[in-house]
Formats: structure tokens, C-alpha cells, sequence
């Protein structure tokens, strides 16, 4: 109990500052994972325009629609 105390006295100001505001840094925490998780897929880039170009894909949530290889293939004739 003692330890609780003592943390939130340490940090009395953010926890005022919550109360009023209710804004929190999960944006920021929540960024800040995403480019973590393309680090570590990547294995590293060559350049920083790669990386930002691979945290703009992965963060943009986009979905590609790719049309059929071969239109009408593999398809059963009985």
C-alpha cells in the first residue's frame, strides 16, 4: 500500500491532468507498437523511407481486391 502511495504521489500531476482532460497517450502507445511490430517483421530496411512507406501500408489498414489469375479456370464442366 505503501508503494501505491508513493507512485501516485510521484505522479500527481498526470493523474490531475487526467481528471480534467481524460486524455490518455494510447494513441501515442498505440503507434508506437504498430512500428515496433513492422520492425520486427522487416528484419531491418536500408533506408527510413522504407520503413515509413511499410508503417504507412500496415497502419492504413488498406484491403487489395486482386482479380482471379485466370479467369474461368479450374472450374468443374460436369
Amino acid at each position: 500500500m505503501v508503494k501505491a502511495c508513493k507512485t501516485i504521489s510521484d505522479h500527481w500531476d498526470g493523474v490531475v491532468e487526467y481528471l480534467k482532460t481524460r486524455v490518455t497517450n494510447g494513441a501515442a502507445e498505440a503507434l508506437n507498437g504498430i512500428i515496433q511490430t513492422v520492425q520486427r517483421k522487416s528484419r531491418g530496411f536500408r533506408t527510413v523511407e522504407y520503413l515509413r512507406a511499410m508503417f504507412y501500408l500496415v497502419s492504413a489498414h488498406l484491403q487489395f481486391e486482386l482479380p482471379d489469375p485466370v479467369p474461368g479456370a479450374h472450374r468443374n464442366s460436369y
